[in-house]
């Protein structure tokens, strides 16, 4: 979708995204529930803010992907330019390209990102490396809107590899 100011911005399976119908004239702001891809048109002057559960991310112009489900902790990825990341404890962060931060509204954790499995799911596929059971269940049950029930120990084993998001949930599972 294109926001009113340019913003282009892909919606990932069991997210929403709130925001006016026209912009402030002093900043742009937008609240996410889940997972989004944002491409944001650069305007100096007029920041663009995301507000999550866990904090909010302050922009000039750059292409980030941000998770913020409802779960423990959320995660941004920035792809190019610079953003500033405030938790709930006003603890403020920027981030360079290549970084990722893990933030649950009270700690914040830096690191590097692995790009491609950040973005695979805007790109049309899943990318899994390394990634626990519980991990790669929680994506598919989002995307194919079903519940996850595990009978049995689960395996500590981890997974990887990538498949498209256009197949079905059986082959998905195979």
């Amino acid at each position: 979708m294109v926001l009113p100011d340019g913003t282009k911005v892909w919606i990932n399976s069991a997210s929403e995204l709130s925001y006016p119908l026209a912009f402030g004239k002093s900043i742009r702001k937008v609240e996410l529930r889940g997972e989004a891809y944002f491409e944001v048109a650069h305007e100096k002057n007029r920041p663009f803010l995301v507000c999550t559960a866990h904090g909010d991310i302050k922009v000039l112009g750059t292409a980030f992907n941000l998770r913020a489900y409802n779960s423990a902790a959320s995660n941004v990825t920035l792809i190019n330019g610079s953003i500033q990341l405030t938790n709930k404890n006003k603890t403020t962060k920027q981030l360079i390209p290549g970084q990722k931060a893990e933030f649950d509204g009270h700690d914040m954790r830096i690191s590097q990102a692995n790009i491609e499995k950040e973005i695979a799911w805007q790109q049309g596929y899943f990318y899994f490396e390394h990634d626990r059971i519980q991990d790669i269940m929680e994506q598919l049950a989002r995307w194919y809107d079903i519940h996850v029930i595990y009978q049995g120990p689960i395996t500590k084993k981890t997974f990887g590899g990538s498949i498209s998001r256009s197949v079905s949930l059986a082959e998905a599972l195979r």
